[in-house]
């Protein structure tokens, strides 16, 4: 029985793309579970500011500040509602946008890697890396 990639020399300049590819995986996975977190937060900001339209204006909105609270007027805590909405939002637009320069620079990589390597390297996606 013959094993068709067994003959095949590994060089230094593959193995520099295999590493290479092993960090962009890895920034890709940071970069998608932030991306994750932070369309939660626009989510939640925006579901947040929908209430605050049915907030009484006599009485004070209670803010998290870290792990604290404070009592605002609607006016100011809805103010800072929409500017964290606006600074999430922008987020998840530059992440979105790393996600996807990221995954093209990992398929072209991949690419390679498999012309040069064959079957004897495995960079197949993992399950939970084909959710974005």
């Amino acid at each position: 029985m013959s094993k068709p990639d067994a003959d095949i020399h590994i060089t230094l300049d593959d193995q520099k793309n295999l590493s290479k590819f092993n960090q962009l995986h890895t920034q890709r996975k940071a970069v998608r579970e932030e991306l994750r977190e932070k369309r939660d937060l626009a989510r939640d900001l925006e579901e947040a500011s929908n209430e605050m339209l049915l907030a009484d204006e006599d009485k004070p909105i209670y803010y998290a500040f870290g792990s604290g609270f404070a009592a605002l007027p609607l006016e100011t805590a809805t103010q800072l509602i929409e500017v964290s909405a606006e600074l999430a939002t922008k987020r998840v637009d530059e992440l979105a946008d790393k996600n996807t320069e990221l995954t093209s620079t990992l398929s072209t990589l991949r690419s390679e890697i498999y012309a040069r390597l064959g079957q004897s390297v495995n960079l197949d996606e993992d399950e939970d890396d084909n959710d974005e």
